[in-house]
């Protein structure tokens, strides 16, 4: 999981992996790469402007058994 801003494009930044385990420990990585490609909502759910809001982005991944 990683922890960002939403700046004022509507793109993430400050993001840092705030929980990862052991197991997944290049998905926080793999999320810090794909970062600068995501575009946040400019609203929340409630109508509110979301610059400056932080937002956690988790991602899992099924592992597949290499012969």
């Amino acid at each position: 999981m990683i922890g960002c801003v939403i700046a004022g494009n509507r793109r993430l930044r400050d993001c840092q992996v705030i929980q990862q385990s052991s197991e997944e420990s290049q998905v926080g990585e793999a999320l810090l790469e794909m970062a600068p490609r995501y575009r946040a909502a400019s609203q929340g759910p409630n109508g509110a402007s979301s610059v400056g809001r932080r937002v956690e982005i988790a991602m899992g991944y099924a592992g597949v058994a290499v012969p």
